[in-house]
């Protein structure tokens, strides 16, 4: 059935993101990218390029994860990545 913690629908341009969120400690394995291609397959998105994240808080993930990502196109996120992310963007707003 899989999962995804949030879908982010942009009209305009007609993307879709669907994003599976984990807390994890030091590596994530492939069982989050597994559930966020999952997802995907079950929620039809035809009118819209849909874009497959992976987020979580540990340093990285295992190789598992991270071929089962490349095969199928999942942006992978780590936490230091993330928290990078968040301040680059956060920061535009005070300049």
């Amino acid at each position: 059935k899989g999962d995804a913690d949030r879908v982010a629908y942009f009209e305009d341009l007609k993307v879709a993101v669907m994003v599976q969120v984990k807390k994890h400690h030091e590596k994530t394995d492939d069982w989050s990218v597994e559930q966020i291609i999952r997802y995907k397959e079950n929620h039809q998105n035809d009118d819209y390029n849909v874009q497959l994240w992976v987020i979580s808080n540990a340093n990285d993930f295992e190789e598992d994860a991270k071929q089962k990502a490349f095969v199928n196109n999942v942006r992978l996120i780590n936490g230091n990545d993330f928290a990078r992310m968040i301040l680059e963007v956060g920061l535009k707003h005070f300049e």
